[in-house]
This record gives structure tokens, C-alpha cells and sequence, in this order.
């Protein structure tokens, strides 16, 4: 019997030194692609959250303000004008929102959770939230319907 031998034709581009196939620029290039398709979807989606975080915890905080706010007036007659009449010391301390107060509204405002300044007020004769026009891609009318939570 005769021995058949068999040859296969093998393209050099193909096969590496080690004998394995690699990639070539273009796979690379397609894959780095696909990767970075799958994070424009993903990190804003993460960064909201983050955010959703930080705003309610800055609601929580303004809540405490209102609070000790409502109960200054009942002592004193007449609103704060200024947050440290307020006794709040640290409690209102944020790493996110600064918060001031005046006559007729306390203000959060931060500079850290977007390019823009974020800010929201409550306004104290109105008793109600309100956003300022350029922080409403950040923040969601909703979340003031259930501080806190």
C-alpha cells in the first residue's frame, strides 16, 4: 500500500509563529468598536443612577432645612434668613449640594454632578419645589413627590 501524503495549503498570514491565528487590525479595530457602542449605552445609564442618588440624598438633607425652618418661625415668629440661625451644624453638611436660604425660598444648588450648575429651590410661601430651567436634564420632576424615599 501506498502512503498518500497529505499536503494542506496554509496562508503565512494566517498563522502565527506559535501556530495560533491572530487577529488582524480590522477584527481589532471592529471589537474596540463594539466595546465602546456597549458603554455609550451603559455609562449614562450608571451615571443617572449615581446622580438619582445624590439628588435624593440633597432632598433628604433640604428636608431638614425645611423642618428646622417651619420650627425656627414658630419660635421666633417670623422665617430664617440665614442657615446657621437654623442650629443645623453638620447635619446638612453635603460633598454634592450647597444649600442657602433667603426670605423666600432655600436654594441647593451644586456644581459637581454636571458641566452646569444643578439647582433646585423650595420656595417657602408656595410650599413647593421648583427647578431651575437648566437643571431639568438632570433632574426628574418625580423625585420631589416622594423625598426621602
Amino acid at each position: 500500500m501506498a502512503e498518500q501524503k497529505k499536503t494542506s495549503q496554509v496562508n503565512p498570514d494566517e498563522i502565527s509563529v506559535s501556530g495560533l491565528k491572530h487577529f488582524s487590525l480590522i477584527d481589532l479595530l471592529m471589537i474596540i468598536m463594539i466595546v465602546g457602542l456597549v458603554s455609550l449605552a451603559i455609562f449614562p445609564k450608571i451615571q443617572d443612577g449615581k446622580n438619582d442618588i445624590i439628588i435624593r440624598n440633597s432632598l433628604t438633607k433640604m428636608q431638614m432645612i425645611i423642618n428646622a425652618n417651619e420650627d425656627f418661625k414658630e419660635e421666633d415668629g417670623d422665617y430664617a434668613f440665614d442657615i446657621s440661625q437654623l442650629n443645623l451644624g453638620d447635619a446638612v453638611a453635603d460633598d454634592f449640594f450647597e444649600f442657602t436660604l433667603n426670605d423666600t425660598a432655600i436654594v441647593a444648588t451644586s456644581s459637581k454632578i454636571a458641566l452646569n450648575d444643578v439647582t433646585y429651590y423650595y420656595l417657602i410661601d408656595e410650599q413647593g419645589f421648583r427647578i431651575s430651567p437648566d437643571s431639568k436634564k438632570i433632574i426628574d420632576d418625580s423625585i420631589f413627590d416622594k423625598p426621602g424615599k
